[in-house]
């Protein structure tokens, strides 16, 4: 007996301080998706013209752990951009604990101070690592958030300049790894009333080159599935999605899906940030990534026309 529970015990401390698993998982405090996502709230447009629309999109940052992230090069890469708003796709921080928000907090602070822009609209999707301890306490009550308090929620830009047009922009609560029911069946009644083009953010990906692992994209093959079949029948041009480090292009038929790296560095000491233009009258979408691999950085361009 006694060696049965020395052997169990040796299992759960290893579990609970290995770098593999992460102690603060034992700790997780996950209020259910259908209690955060009750209702989709709806937020007045970024912008107030049909004129290019330039936005910054970052995830994946996790402050608070012990992956590096490119900071100095990064604050040079923005001096003198023109940005309308900055997107974050989640996992802002590591552990959830209130000293990695504090340090969020400080990253911002200065990544406005860069830009000059000290009002610049912030809209950050919720993350599974925002999750962890308390964290979706510290995550409600982010000064620099746009979105305060919504984990799901929208917003419509211009597409013309009489602005009898527009394109809708849904921000997906998947911090749990799925949409749950609540978010799934009022998202489905939205987007098929809703006629206009589509963006669609959310912090799991639909897909990812990790197939054998659901943890790496939505872990529910039903959802995954409907999501899709909406996204391909109800004029959705792009998904943005994070989590997967590695990141990746996944071309669905009427919609692609991007999945960007991660800001801090990943398996293969790469860290990234990209900035966008969407450009409404020529029908495309321009992505100038950053990329910075062992301390050199490298700028790719993309651009995607729908």
């Amino acid at each position: 007996m006694k060696k049965i529970f020395f052997s169990l015990s040796v299992v759960f401390i290893f579990c609970l301080f290995s770098c593999s698993y992460d102690y603060h998982k034992f700790f997780f405090r996950d209020p259910h998706v259908d209690v955060r996502a009750k209702e989709i709230k709806n937020f007045s447009s970024p912008v107030t013209t049909d004129a290019q629309v330039n936005f910054l999109i970052l995830t994946d940052l996790h402050f608070g752990g012990k992956k590096d992230r490119q900071e100095e090069v990064f604050f040079k890469s923005i001096k003198d951009k023109k940005i309308d708003f900055i997107l974050f796709l989640g996992d802002l921080v590591d552990t959830g604990f209130e000293d990695c928000y504090l340090e969020s907090e400080t990253f911002v602070k200065k990544l406005k101070s860069n830009l000059l822009q000290p009002d610049i609209p912030f809209y950050i999707l919720l993350g599974n690592h925002d999750l962890y301890q308390d964290g979706y306490d510290y995550w409600k009550e982010l000064s620099f958030s746009t979105n305060k308090d919504a984990t799901y929620y929208y917003f419509k830009t211009p597409i013309n300049s009489e602005k009898t047009e527009f394109r809708s922009w849904y921000f997906l609560d998947t911090a749990s790894g799925i949409l749950g029911n609540n978010q799934l069946n009022n998202f489905k009644e939205l987007v098929e009333k809703d006629k206009n083009p589509k963006f669609v953010l959310t912090h799991y990906p639909i897909y990812t080159d990790m197939t054998m692992i659901d943890f790496f994209r939505l872990s529910d093959t039903r959802e995954r599935a409907l999501l899709i079949e909406l996204c391909d029948k109800n004029n959705v041009d792009l998904v943005f999605s994070g989590h997967w480090h590695s990141g990746g292009r996944y071309d669905f038929g009427n919609f692609t899906e991007f999945c960007f790296k991660s800001f801090c560095e990943n398996r293969d000491n790469e860290s990234q940030w990209t900035f966008v233009t969407l450009d409404e009258s020529a029908q495309n979408v321009r992505f100038d990534n950053y990329l910075v691999t062992n301390g050199k950085l490298d700028v790719n361009t993309v651009n995607y026309r729908f």
